[in-house]
């Protein structure tokens, strides 16, 4: 069942999904009408699931459920059903081993997790402001602390 974001619980779990490229304003309209009929539909056990979605300065699309009744099948409904939405707009997800960062002069950035030893660790401590972790866990977490200063992010340590 669709709420609005600001309708959402502060406690409500939280995905955050990197686009592979900027969405532009006309695609965010339409992904966003699109999961709104998704969450309209979304089940867990035969259960509704209360859902949200935005889109994050255009490189992220977040969905958040109510905490009280998700599970692993409505997990995969849900990867499922954005993977849906987003292949006929010629978007992808990054993989969640990307670590996506912004450098000093803005430039969005992002590494595979996987490849980054601590010298590739320390090169983007210096090189980046911001670092988006992939999984803010609540919207109360993401609020607050996404993205994170780069000094200050634990991906980077």
């Amino acid at each position: 069942m669709w709420r609005t974001w600001s309708e959402m619980k502060s406690s409500s779990r939280i995905w955050a999904f990197a686009l592979s490229r900027p969405a532009e304003s006309h695609t965010e309209i339409e992904i966003l009408t699109r999961l709104r009929v998704f969450c309209d539909s979304w089940t867990s056990h035969q259960s509704q699931v209360i859902g949200s979605a935005c889109i994050y300065k255009q490189r992220f699309l977040l969905l958040a459920a109510d905490a009280a009744n998700i599970s692993g099948c409505s997990i995969d409904q849900m990867r499922k059903g954005v993977n849906e939405i987003l292949t006929p707009m010629h978007l992808e997800l990054l993989d969640s081993r990307m670590v996506v960062w912004i450098n000093h002069q803005g430039e969005w950035r992002c590494n595979d997790w996987l490849d980054l030893n601590e010298e590739g660790r320390a090169e983007i401590r210096a090189q980046a402001d911001f670092v988006f972790s992939p999984f803010p866990s609540t919207i109360d977490e993401f609020s607050k602390k996404w993205p994170h200063r780069a000094k200050e992010s634990l991906l980077l340590r």
